[in-house]
């Protein structure tokens, strides 16, 4: 499984999303954030192309593809982690990272590409 990483980053939306594969070959996207003392918070929402990955609210319900694929974690103080096993890779996908602290929620968004050439995609460090 291979990827074409990075299209589509953008910033000034208050996260920077961070892509890359494991060396498990699985998708990890770092989500950074800048963090506030306003509560309740900070939860972190994934999503693949509108579907709800998986989240750190409490009683959020991922999509059903996604329950045993997926792990979202917050590290503290500012960031949330995707780790998703078995990406699919025979299209372009959409992955949203959503930070909710408090009443307010932020959105960012990468486009990730299936690579069908030689070249590696980027790896974690």
């Amino acid at each position: 499984m291979t990827l074409v990483l990075m299209l589509g980053i953008s910033g000034g939306r208050g996260q920077e999303l961070y892509p890359c594969i494991t060396t498990e070959r699985y998708l990890r996207i770092d989500c950074e954030f800048s963090p506030t003392d306003i509560m309740p918070g900070p939860y972190c929402e994934f999503k693949e192309d509108s579907k709800l990955m998986g989240s750190t609210r409490p009683n959020a319900q991922p999509y059903m593809d996604f329950r045993r694929r997926a792990s979202v974690t917050l590290e503290p103080p500012d960031m949330c982690i995707l780790i998703l096993s078995s990406p699919l890779s025979d299209k372009a996908r959409t992955y949203s990272c959503r930070v909710i602290q408090g009443g307010e929620a932020l959105e960012n968004s990468v486009a990730l590409h299936p690579l069908f050439s030689a070249k590696a995609p980027q790896d974690c460090c």
